[in-house]
């Protein structure tokens, strides 16, 4: 088994390679992994070794964060391969982390292996593999028993360069958001007719944000995880900006989604969707009067079924769904961003579920932004 001490008598740049098993999408500064990992950089920025660094997921994310701050040598495995596409993967990557490029190498995964991928995370175990190849030292910090990275690390090539100085067990625990609204009598909204925007916690950085500023947050807060909903609402009234999304829109155009359900009927669709490890929504959004919303053209969607041909502009299109789940919902949709300066303060009012997430929220606004508790 190797010792960094080792290649140092020789007065050799050893290249070491941290590696973790996939753990939580919400991860919290006092996870075990976490803490583990930054033990270890916190001993090889002390040393002369390069780092082999990544990006995806989490786990890799952290390791490049934390070398750039280091101010390391970084050996960086760049899964787009050396053409085009790769050459701006690693630009990207320089100024998403914040990296110095004179201190950054990058190493493109080959091209023969990138032919077979039809989803990004395909090039993951062919990046973990060449990042095994590459290195000189390998420090497992928490790996999942049985799990891919400890298979491949029991490959004969690899055992010699395993060194198990931070190595931790392996758990499977996490924080995800849990509620319990069930039965619970809520607060109506001001009268009026309003649209709400729900939000929810978000799995890794914010719409807009880099990664460089989502972990020197992370890794400050050892109490919460720091993209939850009340930070991702509290961050919508600070921009002053609901920002559209893109993901499964038709044309994947950007759309801000509202709903005209009452708070309490839209709660009873909020549900944990185990495909992608979220809720659909959380009890925390921004209420807007309708007229309000509407002079920033705010549409109706239009539910189609089953053999229907659209009569409407796709943006604001939707299939009703087999049982009509959709339809529920009595979605609108703004056009890309909404920006909260156009609106007038009194058309506008932040929801949350319960006074302390009032009172935090607060403290994070501006003081004649109306806030609105659910529950009592």
């Amino acid at each position: 088994m190797l010792r960094l001490s080792e290649w140092h008598k020789n007065g050799e740049i050893v290249n070491a390679l941290l590696l973790n098993s996939v753990h939580g999408k919400y991860p919290v500064c006092s996870e075990g992994w976490i803490q583990a990992t930054l033990r270890a950089m916190q001993h090889l920025s002390s040393q002369s070794a390069e780092i082999i660094c990544s990006t995806e997921p989490v786990t890799w994310d952290i390791a490049t964060y934390l070398a750039g701050i280091s101010g390391m040598r970084i050996r960086f495995i760049v899964k787009a391969g050396n053409i085009q596409n790769g050459q701006n993967e690693f630009s990207a990557s320089l100024e998403d982390f914040a990296l110095d490029p004179q201190k950054v190498t990058p190493l493109f995964l080959p091209e023969e292996e990138k032919l077979l991928l039809s989803h990004p995370r395909d090039s993951w175990p062919k990046r973990d593999r060449l990042a095994l190849q590459s290195a000189d030292i390998v420090y497992p910090i928490a790996i999942r028993p049985g799990g891919r990275l400890e298979n491949m690390m029991n490959e004969t090539p690899y055992r010699r360069k395993i060194c198990d100085n931070f190595r931790i067990a392996w758990t499977p625990a996490g924080f995800i958001p849990r509620y319990s609204l069930t039965g619970r009598p809520w607060n109506p909204l001001p009268n009026g007719e309003w649209l709400v925007h729900w939000t929810r916690t978000c799995p890794g950085k914010w719409p807009g944000e880099k990664s460089c500023d989502f972990y020197h947050d992370l890794l400050n807060n050892t109490a919460v995880y720091v993209r939850n909903a009340g930070e991702t609402l509290s961050r919508i009234i600070r921009e002053q900006k609901i920002r559209g999304s893109d993901w499964k829109t038709p044309g994947n155009v950007p759309l801000t989604a509202f709903t005209a359900l009452d708070p309490g009927d839209a709660l009873a669709l909020m549900c944990w969707r185990k495909r992608y490890g979220r809720y659909s929504f959380e009890p925390f959004g921004i209420g807007v009067r309708k007229e309000a919303l509407l002079a920033l053209g705010a549409r109706r969607v239009n539910y189609t079924y089953e053999g229907e041909t659209p009569d409407c502009d796709r943006a604001f299109t939707h299939a009703a769904g087999d049982q009509g789940h959709w339809v529920w919902e009595k979605e609108w949709r703004v056009l890309g961003d909404v920006s909260l300066n156009a609106i007038d303060r009194k058309d506008c009012i932040a929801i949350v579920p319960e006074r302390f997430a009032a009172d935090t929220l607060k403290r994070k606004i501006p003081a004649d932004f109306p806030v609105h508790i659910l529950f009592e």
